[in-house]
């Protein structure tokens, strides 16, 4: 996952050297899962993996060859604690203690664009995105389990944008996102993961704070 940061860095700190105007921006907001492939797995039962908060770096730059770009790194997390309740007992059946099971669901969401100006104060744009996910089953807050894996997809958005004043370099957004996911690659260890998929299909809802130099 390091290598990919540092690889998003760089082309940030590349495509800013250039003359074209940047944008640089903080996104916080809510997200829900309108597709959770892990929601069907039978240790989730009735529980499910849906509303989640979400934290993101944007940054976006005019006229990269003719075309406006963007680049955002995100991180959501949903945990749901006592998914399942265990019980330790005697031979004769009698309860010796109980321990809950939990589990969490992290995201590491990189996404890239074209976008386009369809009025003066509205965005559009889609583009590939690439996702880390860790699932990740805890035993009385003990890791038990945990799956790492990789996948591509597509995002799409609509976004809001007006600067805080007539002059202001400093800009506020508000911004509705889609994101479909589908995973590529599993760190299986010694699992059997020929029967297992993972998708992600997300509606996110964000509101930023951006400087443009």
């Amino acid at each position: 996952m390091y290598k990919i940061v540092v690889i998003t860095l760089a082309l940030i700190i590349v495509l800013s050297i250039s003359q074209a105007q940047n944008r640089i921006s903080i996104n916080l907001g809510s997200g829900s899962y309108l597709y959770n492939s892990e929601n069907s797995l039978p240790l989730m039962e009735n529980k499910d993996h849906s509303l989640y908060l979400t934290f993101g770096v944007q940054y976006q730059k005019n006229n990269v060859f003719g075309y406006d770009i963007g680049i955002e790194y995100s991180f959501n997390e949903s945990a749901k604690t006592g998914v399942l309740t265990m019980f330790h007992t005697d031979e004769q059946g009698n309860v010796l203690g109980k321990f809950g099971v939990n589990a969490i669901l992290m995201n590491h969401n990189f996404d890239f664009y074209i976008y386009t100006r369809t009025t003066k104060y509205f965005l559009s744009g889609f583009g590939p995105s690439f996702v880390i996910t860790n699932r990740i089953i805890e035993v009385d807050k003990y890791l038990y389990d945990k799956l790492a894996s990789s996948g591509i997809g597509i995002n799409a958005f609509i976004e809001f944008r007006t600067p805080l004043g007539k002059t202001s370099v400093f800009n506020f957004s508000s911004k509705l996102k889609f994101r479909y996911t589908h995973s590529i690659w599993f760190d299986e260890g010694l699992r059997d993961l020929s029967d297992y998929s993972q998708s992600f299909y997300t509606a996110e809802l964000l509101i930023g704070f951006g400087y443009a130099f």
